[in-house]
C-alpha cells in the first residue's frame, strides 16, 4: 500500500505551537527564504503563535539583524560585522570586506520605509519585539528599530513603554 502524500498549504499553522512557516524560517535563520515567502504571502508576516509572538518577535529575540531586515524591508545586508583580519587555513591573513555594523546602522534612513510588519505588536506576556531585543541585550537591534518612526513615536508618546524599555535595559546582563 502506497501512502498518499499530504500537501499542506504554506499558510498553515502548527497545531500545537501556532507557528507558521515564517516563524520556522526565522528560527532556522533563513533570511532568503523569509524574503521569498514574504513577497508571496504578505499577509502571513504578522501571524501570531499561541504565545502571541510574530516572526518579528522571534527575529528580535534572536538578535539577528539579517532576519529583522528581511522581515521589515524584504532585503538584508549580509555579513554585518566589524571588519577584522582572519588567518585562513593556509596561514595567510585575509581581511574581511564586510561593512562595519556601526556604519550600516548609522546610515540607516528607515523612518520613511513602508512595511507591513507590526513592529509594536504585543504578545501574551505584554512584550513588544523591542522589549525582547532589550531583554536579551541585542542593542544593535534596538538601535536599528529606533530608526523607525513608528517605534520611536510609540515610545515617546507612551511613558510607561519608555520606562519598561529602560527597566529592561538596566536589568539586562550587559548593562
Amino acid at each position: 500500500m502506497i501512502a498518499e502524500k499530504s500537501v499542506f498549504p504554506i499558510t498553515q499553522k502548527d497545531e500545537f505551537t501556532g507557528d507558521n512557516v515564517l516563524h520556522y524560517a526565522v528560527l532556522s535563520k533563513k533570511p532568503n527564504f523569509i524574503i521569498k515567502v514574504k513577497s508571496m504571502f504578505e499577509n502571513e508576516i504578522n501571524t501570531k503563535n499561541e504565545q502571541g509572538n510574530t516572526p518579528f518577535h522571534f527575529a528580535c529575540l534572536l538578535g539577528n539583524l539579517d532576519l529583522v531586515q528581511a522581515l521589515i524591508i524584504g532585503k538584508y545586508q549580509s555579513k554585518l560585522s566589524n571588519t577584522t583580519s582572519a588567518v585562513r587555513g593556509d596561514g595567510v591573513a585575509s581581511s574581511s570586506s564586510a561593512l562595519p555594523v556601526q556604519s550600516v546602522l548609522m546610515s540607516n534612513k528607515n523612518s520613511r520605509v513602508k512595511s507591513n510588519v507590526e513592529m509594536c505588536a504585543v504578545n501574551k506576556a505584554g512584550l513588544m519585539p523591542i522589549h525582547l531585543a532589550i531583554a536579551r541585550s541585542h542593542f544593535f537591534i534596538v538601535h536599528y528599530l529606533l530608526s523607525y518612526e513608528s517605534i520611536l513615536t510609540m515610545l515617546l508618546n507612551n511613558t510607561f513603554e519608555l520606562y519598561r524599555c529602560f527597566k529592561l535595559a538596566i536589568s539586562s546582563k550587559a548593562f
